[in-house]
């Protein structure tokens, strides 16, 4: 399939269709969710915060994977709810790399919270008498913010790879705004980006 020739420039990305008979319902539905795990994630990280006898390397690894499923949650949903319920079907384009970004972010930092949780746990079953000298709120707090830093620069390459290419398209296959969504409006031959000759 040829690829247009001709580039477009874009302002903003019509969001791809849902393909349901009641968005309304689905909208409303997401919505409640969503509610209830900010609720949830922000009532977790307040106790944490405030009961000092909870100031301990495993509930901090809690709170910390209750601040980046906020994150992660709040980097798409609101998205689908307007669109679902208020009929917003358009994104600004620095609105939709913003949310890009902070999605695959928060993608890889749950990735990041949970193989920690695990190697605690690891360390907590293994050396139980040494787990404080292991692993103290200070180291933890520490690798963190590694973690970070790591996650903010791995993910800085997305949209420094998608802001340059020229674009002959506005519309995302997806109902928000994801890296393989961008890619595919570009004028450029995905298969550079994705390997498509890979058979499972």
């Amino acid at each position: 399939m040829p690829l247009q020739n001709v580039s477009i420039q874009v302002t903003e990305f019509i969001l791809g269709d849902f393909n349901t008979k009641r968005p309304v319902v689905i909208g409303v539905v997401i919505l409640i969710i969503y509610v209830v795990i900010i609720f949830a994630n922000t009532v977790n990280i307040l106790l944490i915060v405030y009961d000092k006898r909870l100031h301990k390397p495993m509930y901090l690894l809690i709170c910390h994977l209750a601040v980046v499923d906020i994150m992660y949650t709040s980097s798409v949903s609101p998205t689908l709810i307007g669109a679902l319920l208020a009929g917003i079907k358009t994104i600004p384009y620095l609105s939709c790399l913003i949310q890009m970004y902070i999605f695959t972010m928060a993608n890889i930092l749950v990735m990041f919270a949970l193989s920690i949780m695990a190697f605690d746990r690891l360390v907590a079953i293994s050396y139980p008498l040494r787990y404080h000298s292991f692993l103290s709120n200070t180291r933890l707090l520490v690798l963190t913010c590694v973690l970070w830093v790591v996650a903010f620069a791995f993910v800085f390459v997305l949209p420094a790879t998608v802001v340059p290419l020229p674009h002959c398209h506005s519309k995302l296959i997806y109902s928000f705004c994801d890296y393989a969504a961008i890619i595919r409006t570009t004028c450029v031959d995905p298969s550079y980006y994705f390997n498509k000759n890979v058979r499972v």
